[in-house]
């Protein structure tokens, strides 16, 4: 079952798309962090494909505050916009958010839930790991770790907050091209040693010559076979860390 729903979060209606297996309880919960685009076409497979292997699947629109309903094209003028639209995001407004998403699926009888994130999803689905109860996050290429006015202002810079991670103990899967602009080496380089000084269970997969936005099956740089074994890493996962959580 797919279907248009709103949460209210602070007295303020949050758009978002639910995909719902189409027998029996969900074996977990998984919140969907969207690219700067909002929750396009794209995103919503991505979700609906996390129905079909029996997991309910909600991706919000982050960008409710500023613009309901938002689905940019993944062109020049999108990105422009996409990026306006992320700068403007409050760091415990989009925890709030990410809060509010977990209770709805709780609610909908899912004893855990996790997090899949796109881009700045995926930075999200970092911040979400390291302050609240995920027990499994899948982050694809999220970038500006180390620090950004760009995005989620209101702290220090997320990757700094890696320790936290620890005590909320989610697994976390780490997926990125080695050709990504926005993740370049040294940054891959720094996630992977927070990560280990921190204890935090995780997997850091580097993809030979993949660049930013490999996953993403509506733009010039996806890359099918990297894409297949995303998913094939991404429901191992689940499986391991999320289905034989539930009752």
């Amino acid at each position: 079952m797919q279907q248009n729903i709103q949460l209210e979060v602070g007295g303020k209606p949050m758009d978002a798309f639910l995909a719902l297996p189409a027998e029996g309880k969900p074996l977990g919960g998984m919140i969907v962090g969207m690219e700067i685009f909002g929750v396009t076409p794209f995103v919503r497979r991505v979700a609906t494909r996390l129905a079909e292997l029996g997991y309910a699947a909600l991706a919000p629109n982050f960008f409710y505050r500023y613009a309901p309903e938002l689905q940019l094209e993944r062109d020049q003028s999108g990105r422009e916009r996409g990026l306006a639209l992320t700068a403007q995001l409050q760091r415990q407004e989009v925890l709030r958010d990410v809060q509010a998403s977990i209770n709805e699926l709780k609610g909908r009888g899912c004893a855990e839930v996790g997090m899949l994130g796109l881009s700045m999803g995926g930075h999200l689905a970092y911040l979400a790991a390291a302050e609240l109860p995920l027990r499994a996050v899948a982050v694809l290429y999220g970038g500006w770790l180390a620090g950004s006015p760009l995005i989620f202002a209101g702290g220090p810079p997320t990757l700094d907050l890696t320790p936290k991670m620890a005590q909320q103990n989610p697994f976390l899967l780490y997926l990125v091209g080695e050709a990504d602009h926005v993740v370049p080496p040294s940054d891959q380089q720094s996630l992977r040693e927070a990560l280990q000084a921190a204890v935090v269970r995780h997997e850091v997969v580097v993809y030979p010559d993949a660049p930013h936005g490999f996953f993403s099956d509506d733009a010039e740089t996806f890359r099918p076979a990297i894409q297949a074994d995303a998913w094939a890493r991404i429901e191992a996962m689940l499986r391991r860390e999320l289905a034989r959580q539930q009752p």
